[in-house]
């Protein structure tokens, strides 16, 4: 049986971006995942912002090969992101949406978005999860301490500064 495939958010998909390692987010997810136009949007206007990093990462998004399918809500899941709007970002808020209507897992960090989600039982992986799913083959307990080091050196606010309590 294949996971529940995933919706990510900005936050995860820039976290790893920031690395150049996008790659090994897919990889550690191993099963469909998705974004939405609202995540594309602020992505764009990351690199309008200047964050050369995100330019990578709009490409690969945009791409007609790209690894990562981009969803539209549908008139339901409209509705929740409305009112989710009044909470969140546009990227959050259309994430969780659909993750909510689909029953996906929400690929984010974004504290408000995890509250939320966890209101709605809706399973959350963030940058730390995505690291500990590379312990099947994917990294080395090392390798994904430097990567998380990596990702917290590019601005990640890690509640743990290694993930040796998670490699099990």
């Amino acid at each position: 049986m294949n996971p529940r495939p995933v919706i990510c958010n900005t936050t995860l998909l820039s976290n790893f971006a920031a690395i150049d390692r996008v790659e090994l987010l897919l990889r550690a997810l191993s099963c469909p995942t998705l974004t939405t136009a609202q995540v594309i949007d602020e992505i764009s206007a990351g690199v309008q912002a200047g964050y050369a990093y995100l330019e990578t990462l709009e490409s690969l998004l945009l791409s007609n090969s790209s690894p990562v399918e981009i969803t539209s809500l549908d008139s339901n899941e409209l509705a929740t992101f409305r009112d989710l709007r009044l909470r969140l970002h546009a990227g959050e808020a259309s994430c969780l949406a659909i993750a909510f209507h689909r029953r996906r897992v929400l690929g984010t960090d974004d504290l408000a978005a995890r509250k939320i989600a966890q209101a709605k039982s809706v399973p959350v992986i963030g940058t730390l999860g995505a690291l500990v799913l590379c312990r099947r083959g994917l990294l080395s307990l090392e390798e994904a301490n430097r990567i998380l080091q990596q990702i917290i050196n590019s601005g990640y606010h890690s509640p743990v500064l290694r993930l040796n309590e998670f490699w099990k």
